[in-house]
């Protein structure tokens, strides 16, 4: 009777959450229905965006840091920085490889590599780690924010350094805090190297990018759907319009806000809006640190079942806090206005 009853609670307790995510499901099938040639245009955009700034960029290091991690030469990177990550970050040796390929390659690689190395132990530490060795590339960040939308390269390294200084700094202020690792997690130990090393690795490779691009397709055209729902248009004008009367820059909030859905939407917006030079890097820098909602839901999608997701989301704010505190720092240092 006592199982009975605990089956009837949870079901109940899901009921609604499952009501809403069947009513939304049905707003988006009926929008896709009734209005195509609008969504169809988003989602063709969002492929758009992934085959030509993501896939190229992306992909040839998944398929390295997998190869790299299945013939079991992680090790030697791992033992160069050993006591740096004991001693300040309490960090396994071996995540120092982590966050050398997540800083390189950027989102989410670190998350994926992350996934291959964690073991099942404390959901709180796995976080921490998760966090850290999440960030974005220097191809993305100097390129494609720096070049392209704010048009300057130099904005793009203020950007960077600002993020990785905000990540290095999250993990030594939280350091202290967390907990000692044991001994088990402080020396890597590699997998044998398989005979179908190459082909596992194209493979692996494969279903990570395309579940990459299907995240930000879905997204993207997510950010479409919400921009032209009048239930929620209505409520957002109303909130640009009470930010416009306080002076405050509503094309710059608009922006900061798509940040936290789709980074890269973000900050092409960010940097189109009629705001000082300084603003729009510091809040490019805020918006790369956190990811957004969609490299977020692609970290989920890799660490599923190791990390604490609302503990992940909270890390990744304070992250991105820290980088626009950070880069208004180096902008005033520097004279940049």
């Amino acid at each position: 009777m006592r199982q009975r009853a605990t089956l009837t609670s949870s079901k109940g307790n899901g009921g609604s959450q499952g009501f809403v995510l069947t009513l939304l499901l049905l707003y988006v099938i009926a929008a896709f229905a009734l209005f195509p040639e609008r969504y169809l245009s988003s989602v063709k955009n969002g492929l758009y965006l992934f085959s030509s700034c993501v896939l190229p960029v992306l992909f040839p290091f998944f398929f390295l840091t997998k190869l790299l991690t299945s013939v079991g030469n992680v090790g030697f990177i791992a033992n160069i920085f050993r006591k740096p990550c004991q001693k300040f970050f309490k960090m396994p040796p071996v995540f120092s490889y982590v966050f050398f390929m997540s800083a390189l390659s950027g989102y989410p690689v670190g998350a994926k590599l992350t996934s291959e190395l964690l073991t099942q132990g404390d959901k709180a530490a796995n976080t921490r780690l998760a966090a850290i060795c999440s960030t974005s590339g220097p191809v993305f960040i100097l390129s494609t924010v720096g070049f392209s939308m704010l048009g300057e390269k130099g904005a793009g390294l203020l950007i960077l350094c600002s993020h990785l200084l905000a990540v290095l700094t999250f993990a030594l202020a939280s350091a202290p805090f967390s907990k000692r690792l044991p001994p088990a997690a402080l020396d890597y130990v590699p997998s044998k190297a398989s005979d179908h090393a190459l082909s596992e690795s194209v493979y692996s490779s494969v279903i990570s990018i395309l579940m990459v691009g299907g995240f930000i397709t879905l997204f993207y055209t997510f950010t479409d759907m919400i921009a032209s729902t009048f239930l929620l248009k209505l409520p957002g004008a109303l909130l640009f319009e009470a930010i416009s009367a306080l002076n405050l820059p509503a094309d710059l909030f608009r922006g900061v806000f798509s940040g936290m859905v789709e980074m890269t939407r973000g900050c092409r917006e960010i940097s189109s809006s009629l705001v000082p030079f300084y603003l729009k890097v510091c809040c490019c820098a805020f918006s790369v640190t956190f990811g957004g909602a969609c490299v977020i839901l692609q970290s989920f999608a890799f660490l599923s079942g190791k990390i604490r997701c609302g503990l992940f989301i909270l890390y990744k704010l304070l992250q991105a806090a820290l980088s626009f505190i950070i880069c208004l720092g180096l902008c005033a240092l520097l004279n940049i206005s």
